[in-house]
């Protein structure tokens, strides 16, 4: 993930992973992020806390991001729907790219006592939702589902 010639700033504030243990954080910083596709899109900084660990995923949204873009989520659907100035955002994923991703998060590492990259970026909260988009589209402003 290119982030330019922003730092990351320390944390002392620890995380706890799904399964309760406490995951070390690197640093926290503040990025830009664009949900949906013109017209209906939105930009919102959010504040990431950076960690080293072995993911599928690129990020995690959690329930303050979720909360700030005031969307609706569809985990069985793989859909999230937001308000914007020009109608209704909405972001899909891909049962196909989910799966694979899920069976990558699954295989065996190949070496047990290989140092791990930073390549995994969260949200404040880690209890919410994954989002990893494969398309975006707009719909009317009117509409109901």
């Amino acid at each position: 993930m290119d982030v330019g010639d922003r730092r990351l700033e320390n944390s002392r504030t620890p995380l706890y992973g799904f399964t309760g243990n406490e995951v070390h954080v690197v640093g926290t910083i503040d990025m830009p992020v664009l949900f949906g596709s013109p017209p209906c899109k939105v930009w919102k900084m959010i504040k990431f806390h950076v960690i080293s660990a072995s993911s599928s995923f690129n990020a995690i949204l959690g329930r303050t991001t979720i909360t700030a873009l005031r969307a609706i989520t569809s985990i069985s659907h793989l859909k999230m729907k937001f308000p914007t100035d020009f109608g209704i955002g909405k972001m899909t994923g891909d049962q196909a790219i989910e799966r694979q991703c899920y069976l990558t998060t699954l295989s065996p590492r190949k070496k047990a006592d290989e140092e791990l990259e930073v390549n995994q970026v969260l949200d404040i909260d880690t209890r919410g939702l994954v989002v990893p988009p494969t398309s975006n589209s707009c719909s009317p402003i009117e509409e109901t589902e």
